[in-house]
């Protein structure tokens, strides 16, 4: 059944570059095993070469980014940084979590595989001895006398074997038929049993190590797998939900809604069907909402309930009465689902509910999204405010020791209002845009006959003091850009980014005079008239403009 769940989409994804990457560990995999490698050795290698790790952290958080946009309402945002914090009693990060994902898949593998080598290696010496029987000169009563332990040695071999119930049926039947067969043979058709067995032996052999292999990357590990990224994922739904509803004040509260492939019943059924707070089967006050995920695989979801069509005057603590009303209308063996054996017996004689529900938790969700984008972006911004004086230090202690100077230095914040009209623009985007990188930014001068030179100088000084230049763009060398200058993205140690752009005292006189067109052309259509003619006029302003010598060498 499809699931109604809001992350299933994002699920079901994941699961699809999961099993592409996992048919060419196999392929690989098998490869090495049929060449003798040592399997360990061969599982090692295999997950290196294929890059498998790399990928299952990279769709696990790619599932867990959009899981937290669809909660928020959102085509798309980055990973946020909170998605990555603990949030269940392990206390682990999600790069801890994924850590031990990695060491359990390749145990899982490492132990299923071995296990089939050993079979492998036995079945191997079992299909020796027929050969040699088929070959040799034993007589019709010990070749007989011998049978059985083969046929024993196949039948085992096929039933330890991982293959699929169908195909492990037929296998059987055909060694069962070559027994029936040899039990009332003469001696040549006796041999030709043996071969016969041989030869099946043989191919369920090597049939059965691509079984195993695929059954350790394609099934068991992959629900390893899947259980992470639908944990994480419906708990990333669920912190984007929260954030998105919390403070407004038009919701009401929350319903707890199970998901269409909800697989048997659980404490979600109490959470969905059960009045715990007066207000209908399954509505919580916000601040009252059990946690989510409720367990395991869970995928159940929450729906917003609006202002008037719930009355919280109504509402009041009925959470041991309506759990008690709700489990007495379940039949026995729904409670014992529940309860387990035991504990529905001490609800029986008295004891809470709350006391014996299996995966029950008193625990209220609250989102660890503690800012949503646009509040987040002003947080960056306050926050490059607050390093920019550190920075600045280190800047003009650079232009001090490069003996160039500094232009515009007191413009070095960008206006609050440009930085917000960009965030407003771009942010829905998907990427970091909140991450703008020319809030703080800054201009070098020199003359136009060494300004290459003190460029690869600066360039130096900075990364002697941590600051590495990440991207270059040098619009000498674009014809089709009327501006003029080399512009350059610098990180700081702590990982954030400012713009560092380098001028000829001629260039940057001719960027000012542009810069008045430059801001009424950005408000028009690059499709209209009244742009390009805009555009046409700053070339006109830089016709006249020599560009710097050697300018050709800062490559970009």
């Amino acid at each position: 059944m499809k699931s109604s769940a809001p992350v299933a989409k994002y699920l079901l994804e994941f699961k699809k570059k999961y099993k592409k990457k996992g048919k060419k560990v196999v392929e690989i995999l098998v490869q090495k095993l049929e060449a003798g490698e040592d399997v360990e050795q061969a599982i090692r290698e295999t997950i290196e070469v294929t890059h498998f790790q790399d990928m299952l952290d990279q769709e696990t958080k790619n599932a867990i980014a959009a899981s937290t946009a669809a909660g928020m309402g959102r085509l798309s945002i980055p990973l946020l940084p909170e998605m990555e914090t603990p949030w269940d009693p392990s206390e682990l990060t999600l790069s801890e979590k994924l850590h031990s994902i990695h060491r359990e898949i390749h145990q899982k593998i490492g132990n299923i595989v071995q296990q089939q080598v050993r079979l492998h290696n036995h079945a191997s010496d079992i299909r020796k001895a027929l050969y040699d029987g088929y070959n040799g000169q034993k007589t019709e009563a010990v070749l007989q006398q011998e049978l059985p332990q083969y046929i024993k040695g196949a039948v085992d071999f096929i039933r330890r074997t991982p293959f699929e119930k169908t195909d492990k049926e037929c296998r059987l039947r055909l060694i069962r038929r070559i027994e029936r067969q040899a039990k009332a043979l003469t001696s040549k058709p006796l041999k030709t049993a043996y071969k016969e067995l041989a030869i099946q032996l043989g191919k369920n052999n090597e049939d059965g190590l691509k079984r195993a292999v695929y059954v350790a990357v394609q099934e068991k590990s992959r629900y390893v797998a899947e259980r992470i990224a639908r944990t994480e994922s419906a708990r990333a739904w669920a912190d984007g939900f929260i954030a998105r509803y919390e403070n407004d004040d038009t919701v009401a509260a929350y319903r707890w809604e199970v998901s269409s492939a909800h697989p048997c019943t659980d404490v979600c059924d109490m959470y969905a069907n059960a009045d715990l707070w007066g207000l209908g089967k399954g509505i919580y006050p916000k601040d009252q909402c059990p946690t989510l995920p409720a367990h395991p695989h869970c995928l159940c979801y929450l729906s917003p309930i609006y202002e008037g069509e719930v009355d919280l005057n109504e509402q009041q603590d009925l959470r041991e009465e309506g759990g008690n009303h709700w489990l007495q209308k379940q039949s026995k063996d729904v409670q014992r689902q529940l309860l387990g054996v035991q504990g529905a017996k001490a609800w029986e004689a008295g004891r809470p509910w709350q006391d014996v529900l299996r995966n029950y938790s008193p625990a209220v969700m609250k989102s660890r999204v503690k800012y949503l984008p646009i509040d987040r972006s002003m947080l960056y911004y306050k926050q490059m405010k607050e390093i920019e004086p550190t920075i600045s230090k280190i800047i003009q202690e650079v232009a001090k020791a490069t003996e160039t100077k500094l232009a515009g230095f007191e413009c070095r914040i960008k206006e609050i209002d440009s930085y917000q009209r960009k965030i407003k623009e771009h942010f829905d985007l998907g990427d970091e845009n909140y991450r703008a990188k020319d809030i703080v930014r800054y201009t070098y001068l020199a003359e136009a006959d060494n300004l290459v030179d003190k460029i690869k100088e600066i360039r130096q000084k900075l990364e002697d003091k941590g600051y590495k230049t990440v991207e270059v763009k040098n619009y000498w060398l674009d014809k089709t850009n009327p501006y003029n200058g080399i512009n350059t993205i610098v990180r700081i140690p702590t990982g954030e980014e400012i713009e560092i752009q380098y001028h000829t005292l001629e260039s940057l006189e001719t960027k000012e005079q542009q810069h008045k067109i430059y801001k009424a052309q950005r408000e028009l259509s690059p499709f209209s008239i009244e742009y390009i003619e805009l555009k046409y006029k700053m070339f006109d302003i830089a016709k006249d403009l020599e560009p710097p010598k050697n300018i050709e060498n800062i490559e970009e």
